[in-house]
């Protein structure tokens, strides 16, 4: 007998390190949501276009933000205020921009199936 796996609404958290002076410490948490359209995409070194921006700002449920020591709100407002400076920013270890990385997570099914 097959057993179905079903998709969780959200991931668990995501920890990025970037290079970038924006945060301190450079760790950005995220958890985010499966998105469609965005499997098997192939953006490497290819600015991302506004549709793509606008579904990875979307993606996000939740973040660990703060300015100041107080805790920013992942609502829609600061999404688009703070998201789009960090996809820009690279990952350490592998080079890549947090879009991209960001991108190929929330674009594969798999990383959100529930066993």
């Amino acid at each position: 007998m097959s057993n179905v796996r079903r998709l969780i609404g959200v991931s668990d958290w995501l920890s990025f390190d970037l290079e970038t002076m924006f945060l301190e410490p450079p760790t950005l948490r995220l958890k985010v949501r499966v998105v469609d359209g965005l499997a098997g995409l192939d953006a490497s070194g290819v600015k991302y276009s506004a549709i793509v921006k606008e579904i990875l700002i979307a993606s996000v449920a939740e973040w660990d933000l703060a300015e100041d020591g107080v805790p920013i709100p992942c609502d829609e407002e600061n999404k688009r205020r703070w998201l789009p400076l960090f996809f820009g920013q690279r990952v350490k270890g592998t080079g890549r921009l947090l879009g991209l990385e960001l991108a190929e997570y929330a674009g594969n099914e798999e990383n959100f199936l529930k066993n």
